[in-house]
């Protein structure tokens, strides 16, 4: 992976959600869920800028196919309108209700897409000022969960798997709730970390109910590949689901720790 645009991609994210940023549009929250019982969610946007702004509500279903993303069209969530006029240093309220029912044991997945569009300079309130001509300024996805009427922790498997390009890790999410890991290593036996986890450009951290992805392993800080050699090691994950109990093996810090068996 090119370490130089993912990290540009975080900064864009970060940025988006701090007073001052050039784009002038905050997100709150970054992540919307919906239990199975309230079945609706809210998205504050708030503009930061001394001019209207326009922005473009876009809902997508989220599924991932052999470790990619793949977004479609759906009617599944219900919004209005999908475009906005928000006046200088003003917020509106987007709310999402789903139209269908909460699947009994699968959590659904969405994104919805937030696209701040630039107007014309006399721009007011309304929002049919945006149909003159648009210019695309920035576009920033927001997953959207819907819990399952019976819902259970995540799950997380993994597998070391080994090529003439370096070893890598296969995770894989076999519940029916998602699970966005934040950072992955290898650690050897005397407890030095030997491998970091890092993820393709097409890809994102979350592994949704169901599905695996391959994750290449590159030498800690350093964007060289690496070959594991055979052996037994721990496979330390930060994850974004906390247990008080350590239900599936998760902490009360959102930690894992899975075993990794390399073969020859």
């Amino acid at each position: 992976m090119r370490p130089l645009p993912r990290c540009l991609a975080l900064l864009c994210l970060l940025c988006l959600s701090l007073p001052g940023w050039a784009a002038g549009i905050r997100v709150v929250p970054l992540k919307l869920d919906m239990t199975a019982k309230a079945g609706s969610a809210t998205l504050e946007l708030t503009n930061l800028t001394r001019d209207n702004m326009g922005v473009q509500i876009e809902a997508k279903a989220w599924a991932q196919v052999d470790g990619a993303d793949v977004y479609t069209d759906t009617q599944d969530l219900l919004f209005a309108p999908p475009i906005i006029a928000i006046p200088a240093g003003k917020t509106k309220t987007v709310r999402f209700r789903l139209r269908r029912g909460p699947s009994t044991e699968r959590e659904l997945s969405y994104r919805i897409y937030v696209q701040q569009l630039a107007a014309a300079p006399d721009q007011v309130t309304d929002h049919s000022a945006l149909a003159g001509g648009v210019e695309v300024r920035l576009r920033l996805g927001i997953p959207l969960f819907v819990a399952a009427i019976k819902p259970q922790p995540p799950a997380l498997e993994a597998q070391a798997e080994r090529s003439t390009h370096g070893s890598a890790l296969r995770l894989s999410n076999p519940s029916g709730t998602h699970l966005k890991i934040a950072h992955a290593e290898v650690v050897d036996a005397s407890g030095t970390v030997v491998a970091e986890a890092h993820l393709a450009e097409t890809q994102t951290n979350y592994l949704l109910p169901g599905s695996s992805s391959r994750w290449p392993l590159q030498r800690p800080q350093q964007s060289e590949p690496v070959t594991l050699a055979p052996g037994r090691y721990s496979l330390r994950m930060k994850t974004d689901f906390y247990s008080q109990r350590g239900a599936g093996g998760f902490s009360r810090e959102g930690f894992a720790t899975r075993v990794l068996d390399v073969v020859p």
